[in-house]
């Protein structure tokens, strides 16, 4: 009789081989794209988290949304008329020491972070940085499990600071990194950005002429319109600047909150006051910033202005994007989640990012019709 073969051949071993490889080609893209979607709705329900607790800082605050950052003025050696009267003669520190006092510090309560907030020193100076330690935490509501950036800006979700100019936002973001104090006039604030929506040759932040001394730096109706393009704005010496829920004019649901954004957290602290840090625009060549084209002005050429229309090497630069595919989520001003595509019409995105795009303080040269957006 003949001995029983034991062991496998060497054409039996490779069909086997082979047999397994196709299975493993037709199961690792289902488990990928599983752990992707996993990942996505993982973000969904950390950015919701984030909406609701800005929301509810915004209720303690007599419903009017945080201040994305906070900032107090100082006189410099500069003198012209008044001391302090203008804008370029003062400089501008952060609340909170160097590490910075944002809209995230004051949502901490609501994210599971009550003990890094009662530890927060809202008094600190320059020199102190015992804030930062804190501020340099992870806090994992405030991270996309996708956003491969988190590790060093320790942010991955921004709030609506409105229409934006960029060279403005640039100027602040290079003193700063520079180590030079930036002045008043480099602040994203209504009163200091250089639109001139009424087409008067008048622009807020800007030498103007006038009966005093030095030059006027305001226009009333720019301010104001300009404020209305964004949620929002800075404290400048207490002074509060973002709007209250009644001011929402589009509708809570049609109007843009939190977005994702890797381009977040140059810092690498979620308590930077800096728009770079802790905010998204819809970015404007302020030339353009007239009448004729609210809610809609051009960006400027090199921005696209859309969410995910920069590259991943760019934080710092305030435009929602995300790594998920060929969408981004946001939280509306009434809390709901809403995923969307960068291929989005850049007129409708603008139109969400301001909560007052139609009529805006009833001037005929502004006029447009709000857009509904439906949340999934």
């Amino acid at each position: 009789m003949k001995q029983a073969r034991s062991g496998f051949t060497l054409l039996e071993l490779l069909v086997v081989i082979s047999i397994i490889s196709v299975l493993m080609a037709l199961i690792l893209p289902a488990v990928q794209s599983a752990r992707n979607s996993a990942r996505r709705i993982d973000c969904k329900n950390r950015i919701r988290q984030v909406g609701m607790a800005t929301l509810a800082a915004a209720a303690r605050n007599k419903d009017r949304f945080p201040a994305y950052g906070r900032f107090r003025s100082t006189e410099s050696h500069l003198t012209c008329g008044k001391v302090m009267e203008e804008p370029n003669e003062r400089i501008v520190l952060n609340e909170g020491g160097i590490a910075g006092t944002n809209w995230v510090v004051n949502i901490l309560p609501d994210l599971d972070a009550v003990a890094i907030y009662e530890r927060w020193d809202f008094t600190m100076d320059m020199a102190n940085t015992s804030n930062v330690q804190m501020a340099t935490k992870i806090i994992p509501a405030m991270i996309c499990p996708d956003d491969e950036t988190a590790e060093r800006s320790k942010i991955s979700y921004v709030i609506n600071c409105g229409y934006g100019e960029m060279k403005l936002l640039k100027t602040y973001q290079q003193k700063v990194s520079q180590g030079i104090i930036p002045l008043v006039e480099d602040i994203h604030i209504p009163t200091m950005i250089e639109f001139d929506w009424n087409g008067n040759s008048r622009r807020p932040g800007f030498p103007n002429p006038c009966e005093k001394p030095c030059p006027c730096w305001d226009d009333g109706e720019d301010t104001l319109v300009t404020r209305d393009t964004g949620i929002a704005w800075a404290s400048l010496d207490g002074d509060e600047y973002s709007l209250p829920f009644k001011e929402v004019y589009d509708g809570l649901e049609n109007t843009l909150l939190i977005a994702e954004s890797f381009n977040a957290g140059q810092t690498g602290m979620w308590s930077s006051p800096s728009v770079g840090d802790c905010g998204f625009v819809y970015p404007v060549a302020y030339p353009t910033a007239i009448g004729v084209n609210f809610p809609f002005p051009p960006p400027p050429p090199e921005f696209r202005g859309t969410p995910n229309s920069t590259g991943i090497a760019t934080e710092g630069i305030p435009i929602p994007g995300s790594m998920h595919q060929r969408v981004v989520h946001f939280v509306t001003a009434s809390g709901s989640v809403v995923s969307i595509s960068d291929e989005i019409d850049p007129g409708v995105y603008a139109r969400l990012v301001t909560p007052r795009g139609s009529f805006p303080h009833n001037q005929p040269w502004l006029v447009d019709q709000p857009i509904t957006l439906m949340p999934h």
